[in-house]
């Protein structure tokens, strides 16, 4: 997995959260700068963030990233993700 140094997109949470779980799970994962050129031609591609966790970039400037679904690499991510929230996270009751 690549991603961007944090000069090129902003340092969060849950970025901070997938690349420790890159780490602890053997995903081979780096970060530096990236070319536009390269994010074309990714095999797959997803953006973090708190409200959408891990989503699937499948489209980036009208052209088709990988085979334009959600990649293994993210499905995995996701999993793991979830699982992590699900273990460590608070849980919020809405109280009416």
């Amino acid at each position: 997995m690549l991603t961007p140094r944090v000069v090129a997109c902003p340092e969060g949470i849950t970025r901070s959260a997938v690349l420790e779980l890159c780490h602890a799970n053997g995903i081979p994962c780096e970060e530096r700068d990236l070319s536009l050129t390269e994010a074309w031609r990714a095999d797959e591609m997803f953006c973090s963030g708190t409200m959408g966790e891990l989503a699937a970039v499948t489209r980036m400037d009208g052209r088709v990233i990988g085979d334009g679904k959600p990649g293994p690499v993210t499905q995995r991510l996701s999993e793991l993700f979830r699982d992590m929230t699900a273990r460590e996270g608070t849980l919020i009751i809405e109280r009416e």
